[in-house]
């Protein structure tokens, strides 16, 4: 059923795109709406929709809390995405062939997250692979650069799925099954040493696809370079991939008790887990802040904010695993935000170069708004959606004891308000280029996106319960303490959180303020050229506005501590690996001799090893 619906959509999406560019898109929206409205109908508790046995062993399709939730982010950010080719059309893009490849993108992951057993799971897992390589290999400026980023990514995910690979044999030699439901009943059979073990191999391909250190290398450059309605679906929800396959594997596969309970060389296994996702938090937010490219310094702290939605799992408990659930759906609405506003700025000046923009608040406010609401979510300051979230695992973390968790995560907040000042200051602050000056707003199809975003952004900042209470119902679910979440916050139980009252008095602050300075009846609107800098008259030769080298001392500091050495790593080991594949090459090749007395050998240990219980 669930396949015959797919290759249908599939099928009207193909058609559409065919007769008119415009009406492909529309189908797409309105193919992407009705999921969105099935996945919010759908009640919380376990229900399977779909079995099949395929190659002997029964696969699995089933709805619960978790799948409607990352279900209504997949279909919901797919949506506004989708919007956005609207403006590509008149730019003369294959936009047949991008809006088909965002359908399979949609489609193979709402495949994965109605998956419940290892065989549908991981045949989703490399159909998003496979089409999310496709879809990064298009390119925003040109398809070279994206096309070798889009490499990097599918040799680290291949490589990675080895490792679910080798994960699912085991299990399927330990238990017989393949079915989530059955590997969680008998998972008590294994000791701790052996769950460990195949945590390890299942967390390689999900730590891969949320960027985590140290296998985030591809995430920067692969997203950066994809064009603005791929990037703003890949960093919103398609790296969240990763965080739904993390959170299935350690709450519902393993479950609660025993994940809490995981040692590894006698140290807790959760607490580790959490440090490896505070390093995330901090070292990629500090390395956004040597970005010269809008879209790279964003796509850093995409990484950096995939630490603050592990740690909480890690580490933070109840309260931890509700920030950390918020803080998915949040991010998912904030980064979209920006890089939808983002991309509006490219559209129209054709760079995101932070050393070439600048004075674009005159000529796009409405992106300089989004952009404003999208870095205060970012930020973590209130009253908006990331504020509440981040408040949550703060107090969770600061509740389990774990101190330097929690100052790790306000490390992280810090770096990214550092950053985010640059950013906007860069981009629509100062000095309006001459270059810009007839430069037209913001573009049509970008419109709607920004103010929808902004308002879910205030939305979830007001009103937290909208979302918390679904995640009450996937900890309810997984059989967790629930978190005790009101509508505006949190009970006083747990340490009382109101956001309408943070939310009226921050506005009943900035009224103020506004009424002050609108009474004041002192300003003057003037020229940007009607100023002195230096005590020399400002002309357009005059460059007042300074952005290059923009925490200049910082970067002295740092940018040593920041030397990046993971991906010197990578390729060492790949010339390794390319020599030592050379040399195996060069001695075996026409020679016969060589290479039949090296099978000779080689089966002669595998049938020893084999069968060694049978000659002695």
């Amino acid at each position: 059923m669930i396949f015959d619906y797919a290759l249908l959509a599939l099928l009207i999406v193909i058609v559409g795109a065919a007769i008119n560019k415009r009406l492909g898109v529309i189908i797409n929206m309105l193919i992407m709406g009705a999921a969105f409205v099935w996945f919010y109908t759908m009640p919380n508790m376990f229900r399977p929709i779909q079995t099949n046995v395929i190659f002997g062993y029964e696969i699995v399709f089933r709805t619960d809390a978790l799948a409607r939730l990352f279900g209504m982010l997949i279909s919901g950010f797919g949506f506004i995405s989708a919007s956005l080719f609207f403006s590509y059309v008149r730019k003369g893009r294959n936009i047949k062939y991008m809006n088909v490849l965002l359908f399979f993108k949609f489609a193979a992951m709402i495949l994965l997250i109605l998956s419940y057993d290892f065989l549908s799971f991981f045949f989703s897992w490399e159909l998003i692979t496979i089409i999310t390589f496709l879809v990064m290999s298009v390119g925003e400026w040109n398809n070279k650069d994206a096309l070798k980023a889009s490499y990097k990514y599918l040799i680290m995910s291949a490589i990675a799925s080895f490792f679910m690979m080798a994960a699912m044999f085991i299990i399927l030699k330990l238990f017989g099954t393949l079915k989530f439901e059955d590997i969680s009943f008998m998972m008590s059979r294994l000791s701790n040493g052996q769950i460990v073990g195949l945590t390890l191999l299942v967390l390689v391909p999900f730590l891969t696809k949320a960027g985590v250190l140290p296998l985030h290398t591809w995430v920067a450059d692969a997203y950066a370079n994809s064009i603005t309605p791929y990037t703003s679906y890949l960093t919103s929800v398609s790296s969240r991939i990763g965080t739904y396959g993390i959170i299935l594997w350690f709450f519902s596969i393993i479950g609660h008790t025993y994940f809490t309970k995981l040692k590894i060389g006698g140290m807790s296994f959760p607490y580790l887990f959490a440090w490896l996702a505070a390093l995330t938090m901090v070292i990629p937010t500090f390395i956004a802040l040597l970005q010269n490219s809008g879209k790279k310094l964003l796509t850093w702290h995409g990484i950096g904010q995939g630490g603050y939605m592990l740690v909480g799992l890690g580490a933070g408990g109840a309260l931890g695993f509700t920030g950390s659930m918020f803080h998915v759906v949040n991010y998912a609405v904030y980064i979209a935000l920006l890089f939808v506003s983002i991309g509006a700025v490219i559209y129209r000046t054709g760079t995101d170069d932070l050393n070439e923009l600048g004075g674009l608040i005159k000529r796009m406010p409405l992106a300089f708004l989004g952009t404003l609401i999208g870095i205060i979510g970012l930020a973590g300051i209130p009253p908006l959606n990331g504020f509440v979230s981040k408040w949550f695992i703060y107090k969770g973390l600061i509740g389990t004891r774990h101190v330097f968790l929690a100052d790790m995560a306000f490390i992280g907040t810090l770096g990214t308000i550092l950053s985010v000042y640059k950013y906007i200051h860069n981009v629509f602050l100062g000095q309006l280029p001459e270059r810009y000056k007839n430069l037209q707003g913001t573009p049509k199809s970008f419109r709607a996106p920004i103010w929808i975003l902004s308002a879910l952004c205030v939305l979830f900042g007001v009103y937290p319960g909208i979302v918390t209470q679904l995640i009450a119902a996937v900890q309810q679910n997984f059989g967790m303490i629930q978190s005790p979440v009101t509508v505006h916050g949190i009970a006083a139980a747990a340490g009382h959180l109101n956001m309408l009252v943070v939310s009226l008095t921050f506005s009943g602050t900035l009224v103020l303020a506004g009424i002050i300075f609108f009474l004041g009846g002192r300003r003057k609107y003037v020229d940007q050229y009607d100023n002195y800098a230096g005590g020399e008259k400002v002309t357009p030769e005059t460059l007042y506005h300074y952005s290059a080298e923009f925490y200049a001392p910082l970067y002295r500091i740092i940018k040593p501590v920041l030397r990046y050495s993971v991906d010197s790593f990578y390729m060492w080991t790949a010339n390794l690996v390319q020599r030592l594949s050379n040399f195996v090459y060069e001695y075996f090749n026409y020679n016969f001799s060589r290479a039949f007395y090296f099978i000779i050998i080689f089966s002669a240990l595998i049938f020893v090893y084999r069968f060694k219980g049978m000659l002695w």
